[in-house]
């Protein structure tokens, strides 16, 4: 019994030293793709002269577009309240960069968006969590995990 209660506690530190490793690898993983794509979307759209439409902007001021959209009401500049499960009031092709960080998962219908977001911009720049990033299967308005 002593050799159960031994292998049981290993295995359960174990189990919670890999979920915090994930957690930890994916953030820091998650945060420099965001990065990256910011930067990418930024030169594209200063290169063809058009702006950059941030999606789900979440209220975060680090990614700030030219115009920002999200489904509540955040304090950004050029801030538009807008439900993305509803087409988009704008024009084709209207963006050089629409920008979609960690939104798709909250999505009913994550391929019509993406539809929508491809005709109003010319590149489109998305990032989901993770597959094995523990926040993204325990997050209860996720409504799917990998695409």
């Amino acid at each position: 019994m002593l050799l159960f209660k031994m292998i049981f506690s290993w295995v359960l530190l174990l189990i919670i030293f890999f979920l915090f490793e994930a957690q930890l690898i994916a953030k820091v993983y998650s945060h420099w793709e965001r990065e990256m794509k910011w930067k990418a979307a930024e030169a594209y759209s200063l290169s063809v002269k058009k702006p950059i439409l941030n999606v789900g902007t979440g209220g975060n001021v680090r990614f700030i577009g030219d115009i920002n959209i999200d489904i509540e009401d955040h304090i950004l500049p050029n801030q538009m309240k807008i439900d993305l499960n509803k087409p988009l009031p704008f024009q084709d092709k209207q963006f050089g960069s629409v920008v979609a960080f960690h939104i798709l998962e909250h999505l009913e219908d994550p391929k019509s968006t993406l539809l929508e977001l491809s005709r109003i911009g010319e590149r489109i720049y998305v990032s989901v969590p993770l597959f094995w990033d523990p926040i993204a299967w325990f997050t209860i308005d996720h409504k799917y995990i990998a695409y």
